[in-house]
């Protein structure tokens, strides 16, 4: 019998091939660890990555050191979201920003969270 290891890490996932060995049951590895960096923290920087996209670099690194009990509220709310995704899913996941992410963006910008986000190729447009 064969079977694979999935270790789905928070930095990388990694694949093992295992072959139970008959019939003394011993195990030999078929296919040694390997695996990318595809893990649950690139999925945040790719999430952080694409707000740097819509807003700013520069706004969103200001937000972080400026308000960062706000910060860690939108991202536990991306943690909440991307653990309902999945790959069937055909529908978006959306993710509401917290209010003091909404008032920053005004008084550093001078426009609303709605412009950029009209602006961006990121968010479907209904026209």
């Amino acid at each position: 019998d064969r079977y694979v290891v999935a270790d789905c890490g928070g930095g990388t996932v990694d694949l093992t091939v295992h072959q139970i060995e008959q019939p003394q049951g011993t195990l030999k590895e078929l296919y040694k660890a390997s695996g990318g960096p595809y893990g649950a923290v690139g999925v945040d920087l790719a999430f952080e990555a694409m707000l740097c996209q819509i807003f700013g670099e520069d706004f969103i690194h200001s937000f972080k050191a400026k308000r960062p009990a706000a910060w860690v509220d939108l991202m536990i709310a991306f943690e909440a979201r991307k653990r309902t995704a999945s790959p069937g899913r055909a529908n978006a996941l959306n993710i509401s920003l917290p209010f003091s992410f909404i008032d920053f963006y005004k008084r550093h910008r001078g426009q609303s969270v709605e412009a950029a986000l009209r602006r961006s190729k990121w968010v479907e447009g209904d026209g």
